[in-house]
């Protein structure tokens, strides 16, 4: 009997670990890093952005507060490399429960010259950043 209770919590143990968001899971590791976002628009929008380097695979979160948006705008986030200029999307923010901003995103890639975090307003989603609105660096 209490082979099998072990066996549960154990169970247990694992699917819970699983069911932890990509955030959480970031936040909880002692190699995580954190960059401070700032607005550069004049607004009082901030976030903090989050990357860890685990099993050969960048894990990369931001978290924000960000005004509302009008139908047909997105937020969009973007690592960019700052000499030699480039830079590359990491998606689209959603909007979460709460009322903040988030933007998970993962590559078999670790980009390390990526150092610096974007998030822009944009009428069209394509490899072209509008409006910077937040910014930061690891």
């Amino acid at each position: 009997m209490a082979e099998v209770e072990n066996l549960n919590k154990k169970i247990d143990k694992e699917v819970k670990l699983e069911e932890l968001s990509l955030l959480e899971k970031i936040q909880n590791n002692e190699k995580t890093e954190t960059a401070i976002l700032k607005a550069v628009d004049g607004s009082d929008s901030k976030g903090a952005a989050y990357k860890l380097f685990e099993e050969k695979k960048l894990n990369h979160v931001v978290l924000a507060d960000l005004p509302d948006l009008k139908k047909g705008i997105s937020y969009e986030g973007w690592l960019v490399q700052p000499k030699p200029l480039k830079f590359f999307s990491t998606g689209v923010m959603q909007k979460s429960k709460d009322g903040k901003w988030i933007l998970e995103f993962k590559a078999d890639e670790k980009y390390t010259d990526y150092f610096r975090v974007v998030i822009t307003k944009e009428k069209i989603i394509d490899e072209k950043p509008e409006n910077h609105i937040i910014e930061g660096d690891f």
